[in-house]
């Protein structure tokens, strides 16, 4: 014995009553910017609604006649139009809860659009051609996909102005700089700070302290300032994470924490002080390997659902990601494509991007080896598409005569901002960046 599939959700009279409203009051159809026919379960029904829109957008009166003459597919169906226009009319007693019933369409159209999507997801699955972690993927994307998406109305420019004249006073009063801090203060200088939606790269040579630049920004903005950041680390194990995290902020070397036993009672004390404050960050951390922008993605729009608005997402580093799919396009330009659709998901998800790229050996071939914006073009012009590059240089690194703890961070791209070297303190001993003057301002 079959069972009998469940019927798909809908609410006709909510339908119904909805294209009364519009008939009765025609302008309320202005005022529902997110209903589209085809959420509609009944076509009729959403022909009709689409037409009241289109002669109310177009200034033309609307009446039962106009309506049916427009939206009748051929001429000898008008009276059959007329007769239902009439009936709507007649069942619904005012236009004052169009809302209401535009609302309970839009909930029954997207059920119906996410019974669709678990379908194919199962329908996917059951495809054993294709390895099992790219249908994960793709179906996280579907599921992603099935999720309403808010829509923008349009505004004067005078709402803009009179928004940033607000935000402007706001920032005057608490006197701080918008975005998220870097982590060091000549550096957010320049920066302005990381900005909401944008994506900041921090490039260099390996062994240039990448990672030790990221550790400082994370803990600048989880751990000082209370942001919710994101952290995928595709290189390091989640104890390799806790430990940077731990000496950076407890001032204790990386090599004595590997020696737990001769630890003294102070540095015991500061380790267990950092730990607590790391306990106590909203830092959501992933360690996985060979992630894909789709993980990304998913993985962000999943943890925001679940823990808050993510301000920040770190991803360390970018050479480590695998394209979503089998391509045969030229390397550069896939890294290229994986850029723009890691720019696209810092728009998506609204937090600040900060993404680190290990820059090819192009860059020793040179006398001077700091690296420059043209390095990063050889990794898929990622810079394209980036609001602030930053480059990582120790002179130390290449001539041992150099200052050990001199390092330099250069601007090398800033939309809203200067360009130029910034000095940091280099501490190898605790793989970490230091202010090189102690003066703070708050971002």
């Amino acid at each position: 014995m079959t069972t009998k599939p469940p019927e798909l959700p809908y609410s006709l009279e909510s339908e119904r009553a909805l294209v009364g409203a519009c008939l009765i009051d025609p302008d309320a159809v202005l005022y529902l910017p997110d209903l589209q026919p085809a959420d509609f379960f009944n076509r009729t029904l959403g022909r009709a609604f689409e037409t009241i829109r289109a002669m109310s957008a177009d200034g033309v009166d609307v009446d039962v006649i106009s309506v049916a003459a427009q939206a009748a597919p051929a001429s000898d169906k008008e009276t059959e139009w007329q007769g239902l226009l009439i009936d709507l009319l007649a069942e619904t007693p005012s236009s004052a809860h169009a809302t209401t019933y535009a609302e309970t369409i839009r909930d029954r159209a997207e059920r119906r659009h996410m019974i669709r999507v678990s379908q194919a997801v199962a329908k996917a699955a059951y495809d054993l051609k294709v390895p099992a972690a790219e249908t994960h993927a793709a179906a996280e994307a579907m599921i992603l996909d099935a999720r309403p998406v808010s829509k923008t109305d349009v505004a004067p420019i005078s709402t803009a102005v009179l928004d940033f004249g607000l935000e402007l006073a706001s920032r005057k009063t608490s006197q701080t700089a918008p975005g998220l801090s870097s982590g060091f203060v000549d550096l957010d200088k320049k920066l302005g700070g990381l900005q909401a939606g944008q994506k900041t790269i921090v490039a260099a040579r390996p062994g240039m302290g990448k990672t030790a630049m990221i550790t400082g920004t994370v803990i600048a903005n989880a751990i000082e300032r209370g942001k919710r950041v994101l952290w995928f680390s595709l290189e390091m194990t989640s104890e390799q994470v806790i430990g940077r995290l731990v000496a950076n902020l407890a001032r204790v070397s990386m090599e004595d924490l590997r020696r737990p036993w001769e630890l003294d009672g102070s540095q015991n004390g500061r380790i267990s002080g950092a730990l607590k404050e790391i306990n106590a960050a909203p830092l959501l951390l992933d360690v996985s390997e060979s992630l894909t922008v789709g993980d990304v993605r998913a993985r962000a729009t999943v943890a925001a659902a679940r823990h808050g608005t993510i301000d920040l997402i770190v991803v360390d580093h970018f050479g480590l990601m695998v394209p979503d799919g089998y391509s045969r396009d030229r390397h550069d330009i896939v890294l290229g494509n994986m850029s723009r659709h890691l720019t696209a998901t810092a728009k998506q998800t609204g937090a600040a991007l900060l993404l680190a790229v290990q820059l090819s050996r192009g860059v020793e071939q040179r006398g001077d080896k700091r690296p420059m914006l043209s390095d990063l073009r050889d990794s898929g012009r990622l810079e394209e598409n980036a609001y602030q590059v930053i480059g990582l240089f120790r002179e130390s690194a290449y001539d041992t005569s150099a200052p050990a703890n001199l390092a330099e961070a250069l601007v090398l791209k800033n939309r809203d901002g200067r360009l130029g070297p910034t000095t940091l303190h280099w501490q190898p001993e605790f793989a970490a960046f230091r202010n090189a003057q102690v003066q703070e301002i708050s971002l």
